[in-house]
């Protein structure tokens, strides 16, 4: 099992009809799951979250957009 120890990581939304969205995530659990804006992942077919060199590949858990939250998780 992938842990995640370090805190802040860049996303990336990507989606036919616009260009890539890029936004900050934060890990809240060890095992992979993130919280990051909803605007950034609105949308998206396809969520790579970059840490260290490395690009993860991502799928949306749940979304709030009215508090502009969303929660993704890292496989």
């Amino acid at each position: 099992m992938r842990t995640f120890s370090c805190l802040a990581f860049l996303i990336l939304a990507l989606s036919p009809v616009r260009a890539g969205n890029y936004g900050t995530a934060f890990a809240i659990t060890p095992d992979g799951y993130f919280v990051t804006c909803h605007h950034v992942v609105n949308g998206a077919e396809r969520l790579l979250v970059h840490h260290g060199g490395r690009n993860l590949s991502g799928s949306i858990v749940h979304t709030d957009p009215r508090n502009d939250l969303a929660v993704v998780r890292v496989s």
